[in-house]
């Protein structure tokens, strides 16, 4: 299940560990897997129309547990809303995705394009140039 399905998610929070904690609350079976880093423990499920994965890798289970969005969805707060909730933790617990132990996570925090402003339309740039034509003269 992790290896297919962390490629279609992207990391949105860290939240404080452990992950059974988690798991146990939402009733949900941990799988354990691994990657080219280290043994990892993930959960996947579906809450209010998101699918989700929770993640932790064993050997640094003290850096939090990743909580991982489908790129389908797009709302990331009410995701992490309703998670916080259904758990029963504060808002304020939650960190931002930058402290995920996870590579990805840092890798696409990185590579996320700054917006760029629209060009200016042809006419408006021929107008304003018209106009400072008439101003100079």
């Amino acid at each position: 299940m992790w290896e297919s399905a962390a490629l279609s998610h992207r990391a949105i929070a860290v939240l404080p560990p452990p992950l059974k904690a988690y798991a146990d609350r939402l009733v949900l079976q941990v799988e354990h897997s691994w990657e080219d880093l280290s043994d990892v423990d993930a959960a996947s499920f579906r809450l209010g129309g998101c699918f989700l994965i929770l993640s932790q890798f064993t050997d640094a289970a003290h850096y939090g547990v990743t909580v991982w969005l489908d790129r389908r969805h797009t709302d990331e707060k009410a995701a992490l809303a309703a998670l916080l909730h259904a758990v029963g933790i504060p808002a304020h617990c939650a960190r931002g995705k930058e402290y995920s132990s996870h590579p990805a996570a840092h890798y696409e925090a990185a590579s996320t394009p700054v917006p760029t402003p629209a060009p200016e339309p042809l006419l408006a740039r021929i107008l304003r140039t018209v106009t400072r034509a008439k101003d100079s003269e």
